[in-house]
């Protein structure tokens, strides 16, 4: 058995921020490493995360959110984590939150939350807060992600109906309102940052706006793009069982498949 470590190189480990400010006790230490090995190495999790935090990681909508006084907490990521192999580990999907369907995987295989640990935090290096390119492409992930989640119950997870584009249409509908909300709230603000969240919610809100004039075919899609994600899930476990030459022609069909590149993203300009 081993384990696996994902640390993005935009996440530092020291007292503080690089400029000596924000004091922040190391968390991602021996100690408290060796504590998530062996916690993983039992069975007793299948994953141990550090929340990055001093510039939290959200998404520009909930960024904004957070800076107009709502509680907005940061979940564990692929940021810093620490994945055991007891099983297959899941793969990370390419949509925006792909470690938060990471980690869902990580839940439905072992029959809920308590799968999942905290072992501190760590920093985030600071970036665009409000980029309105990065909140256009962030939208439909992470409405997907916080509509997963939402699903995760303390006795398991049941996504039967994330498969329906009904219920993708009222997260949709929630999702707009909070826009419009935060839209409201930031016009009649005096926020030092009130122009570039404004235009960050802009567009957000052109994303919205497509996706009413097609008549939902993007929230549909949702509900297939679920069930592929299972296809996928159940056909990935059943590949890394397989051993010697039928996994190295996996391999190689990988390694064709990524170079291609990434999706494009319909709703960046």
């Amino acid at each position: 058995l081993f384990r696996s470590l994902f640390l993005d190189d935009d996440i530092f480990l020291g007292d503080g921020a690089p400029d000596g400010t924000a004091r922040h006790p190391r968390t991602l230490d021996r100690a408290r490493l060796s504590a998530a090995v062996r916690a993983t190495a039992s069975g007793r999790l299948r994953a141990v995360g550090w929340p990055a935090v001093g510039f939290d990681d959200n998404s520009v909508l909930f960024r904004i959110r957070r800076q107009l006084g709502s509680p907005q907490t940061q979940f564990i990521g692929a940021g810093a984590l620490l994945v055991g192999t007891s099983a297959p580990p899941p793969f990370f999907p390419s949509i925006f939150n792909e470690d938060w369907l990471f980690l869902l995987s990580c839940l439905q295989r072992s029959g809920g939350p308590r799968a999942l640990g905290e072992a501190g935090d760590v920093h985030q290096e600071w970036r665009e807060p409000y980029s309105p390119r990065r909140a256009k492409s962030e939208e439909l992930g992470d409405l997907l992600g916080e509509g997963l989640f939402t699903r995760v119950r303390p006795d398991g997870i049941d996504l039967a109906v994330c498969e329906t584009p009904g219920y993708w249409i009222e997260a949709f509908l929630e999702r707009r309102r909070l826009r419009e909300q935060l839209q409201a709230e930031v016009a009649g603000s005096t926020h030092d940052d009130r122009a570039a969240m404004l235009d960050a919610l802009a567009a957000v809100a052109e994303v919205h706006t497509a996706i009413e004039k097609d008549g939902f075919a993007h929230l549909r899609q949702l509900g297939g793009f679920m069930r592929t994600w299972r296809q996928d899930l159940d056909r990935w476990d059943r590949d890394l069982a397989l051993p010697g030459r039928r996994a190295r022609a996996l391999a190689d069909e990988a390694r064709t498949l990524l170079a291609i590149g990434p999706p494009l993203d319909p709703f960046i300009a």
